[in-house]
Order: structure tokens, then C-alpha cells, then sequence
């Protein structure tokens, strides 16, 4: 089961220029896959792109292909995980009503409801304890978890999250990818993730790719592999003379 993007062309409305071209992303069940590159290459229109969320004012030629089946929303089994997770909750709504909003069908969302005390995704994601809660009592850590809950809930099989750790401090972006690492793990879920922290994605990810866009030409897009599948403590990983060298191919890639 594979998420494939494949973006020939696209443009934005009243530019006279596509920002994409030739763009081709694969991620497969389980696995996680971060996107990299300078401001402005056109990162997070990937990650639109990859929902299935195109204006109709927007030229795009291309497809996304989920499972073998072309991508068709609104009951798309792919999700996007905004940056701004404050916008994506509801404050007047329990983290319990929260979570089963995604939740189309109303005896689906019942049943779900009833059973959200031992559902192995709200488990996983470590928020068992904060159903009866209201968000305003949250921390920005638990907010972002309480919005991939509800994608996943909901029935997505991918998640696409758009620089998910901008606003968390240190410890709470690492408790963030741990949990998405077990996402990947025990629920089979593939990830894409929208980054600019170029050591984070080395260490979380199975693969990184590099978008890069250069003045008047194509954009181009490099991969290289990461080292969540390595053996190792993250700390022991974090100091290995490979964890410093794909590090310094993937930013000689953007920056260059």
C-alpha cells in the first residue's frame, strides 16, 4: 500500500510560472518519509497536493494515487496535519468530541465515541487520560496529537503533517516523533512530514527528500536515506559519523 504524488505541472493562480514540475513522491505503508528545502520551493503546496486539496483557480496536471485508487475527498484516506494546531481544534468541544468529528457516518461516530476509552490509536498517541478535557487545559504537544487522532479515527491510512514541530520546544517535537514512529510501527500509518530541521528528519525518517527549485529551471528533487530503521539510542545515533554525513549531503542538496 503506497501513497504516489506525481505532480507534472503546477501553477498558481495569476503567476505566470509553475512553482512544480516534475515532482514524483512515493510513501509507502509505515513508513515515514520527510520533505526538505529552501522557503518558497513550494513544500507545503506538496503537502496540499497530497490531500487532494486543489483550488479550482489553481492549474495542477498531475495525479495522486492512494492504495492504487485515485485520491477523491471529501472521504479521502489521507489526512493533513496543519502547523497551526490551535485552528484545527475546537475549543467549546471535549477532546473526546474532538476526535470523533472526522467521524462521517453518526452510528460509525457513536460507536466510536463508546469505544474511545481502549482504542489502540488514542492509546498510542498517549491521550487517554484527557477525553473529558477541554482544550484550553491542553498543552501545544497534546493539541497536535489530539488532530492527528482525529485523522486517523476518521480512517486515514496516510498522514501528511506540515511542519508539525514549529511551535513545540524540544521535548515535546521528540515526544511528537516518538509517537509517530509507533504510529508507523503498530498501525501500519505512512507519514509525510513537511521539515526544516535537517538533524530531526535524519534521525525519524526512512527517507528524506530535498526539493530544490533554481531560478528559471525545473524543480529537482534528491533522496537519500535516513536512519529510523538503524539500530542504536537516538543519543548513540545522533553523534555517528553517518547520522553527520547524511546530514551534511541533505543540507549541501537544499543549499547549494
Amino acid at each position: 500500500m503506497s501513497l504516489n504524488v506525481e505532480i507534472a505541472r503546477f501553477r498558481f493562480a495569476k503567476e505566470p510560472d509553475p512553482i512544480l514540475t516534475n515532482v514524483n513522491i512515493r510513501v509507502n505503508s509505515g513508513e515515514i518519509v520527510s520533505l526538505m528545502g529552501a522557503s518558497g520551493v513550494g513544500k507545503s503546496t506538496v503537502a496540499r497536493i497530497a490531500c487532494g486539496l486543489v483550488r479550482d483557480s489553481e492549474e495542477f496536471e498531475g495525479s495522486v494515487i492512494c492504495n492504487g485508487e485515485p485520491l477523491m475527498q471529501p472521504e479521502a484516506p489521507v489526512s493533513l496535519v496543519i502547523q497551526d494546531y490551535k485552528r484545527a481544534i475546537f475549543p467549546w468541544l471535549s477532546v473526546k468530541e474532538n476526535l470523533v468529528l472526522g467521524v462521517a457516518d453518526r452510528a460509525q461516530r457513536r460507536k466510536c465515541r463508546s469505544t474511545l476509552d481502549s482504542n489502540p490509536i488514542v492509546e498510542t498517541l498517549g491521550i487517554s487520560d484527557l477525553l473529558s478535557f477541554y482544550p484550553k487545559k491542553m498543552s501545544g504537544g497534546q493539541l497536535q496529537r489530539i488532530q492527528i487522532g482525529r485523522a486517523l479515527l476518521a480512517g486515514s491510512s496516510f498522514l501528511v503533517l506540515d511542519e508539525p514541530g514549529t511551535s513545540l520546544d524540544l521535548p515535546t517535537r521528540r515526544k511528537l516523533y516518538q509517537v509517530l514512529d509507533e504510529l508507523g510501527q503498530h498501525q501500519n500509518i505512512g507519514i509525510l512530514i513537511v521539515t526544516h530541521e535537517i538533524d530531526e528528519a535524519v534521525l525519524i525518517s526512512n527517507r528524506i527528500i530535498s526539493l530544490t527549485r533554481p531560478s528559471g529551471r525545473p524543480s529537482t528533487l534528491g533522496e537519500f536515506s535516513g536512519l529510523r530503521s538503524s539500530s542504536g539510542h537516538e543519543t548513540t545515533l545522533h553523534y555517528s559519523n553517518e547520522f553527520h554525513a547524511v546530514c551534511d549531503r541533505v543540507e549541501r542538496a537544499i543549499y547549494s
